[in-house]
């Protein structure tokens, strides 16, 4: 790519840079618009309390459906687990947690090291600010020229 070239390419980076601006402030100024609208701060208000309404309730009937479900369990072992015409239906979780951190992972060093996923990035960041006090020797550190744009694109004329 030719100097005069990429000189064109930083003129149409600025005036993108410009457009992106210029809409995401309109954006901005209609978002501020409606949010200082009444009708619309009420319907987010009813909204927000419609969800909660529907959260708990959904979470009561849940809890009272459990209970429902064992109690006739206890008196019919083949009670079904579909409830009010199957508008609430019964399942079985299974859950699991793990109890002690430190033997499951040496389980995994063991029996499944594919569980244990390095986090690259964050190791290659600390290799990087480790490099002159504790440098690792399984990270190889380079220097490579990177270039930067301007926030600001001027030319001198």
């Amino acid at each position: 790519m030719e100097e005069n070239e990429l000189k064109q390419n930083l003129i149409l980076l600025d005036n993108y840079r410009k457009n992106l601006e210029a809409i995401k402030q309109h954006k901005k100024e209609l978002l501020d618009e409606l949010e200082g609208n009444p009708e619309y701060q009420e319907c987010r208000r009813v909204i927000d309390s419609l969800n909660e309404t529907v959260e708990t309730l959904e979470k009561e009937i849940k809890s009272n459906a459990v209970v429902l479900y064992s109690q006739s369990l206890s008196i019919d072992p083949e009670t079904s687990k579909s409830l009010f015409d199957g508008n609430v239906k019964i399942q079985n979780k299974t859950i699991a947690e793990i109890l002690d951190e430190t033997i499951a992972f040496e389980w995994a060093k063991i029996n499944a090291p594919q569980m244990l996923i390095l986090d690259k990035n964050t190791l290659l960041k600390h290799a990087i600010a480790v490099k002159k006090t504790l440098p690792l020797i399984f990270v190889k550190i380079t220097e490579k020229p990177v270039a930067t744009i301007a926030s600001e694109i001027k030319f001198e004329e």
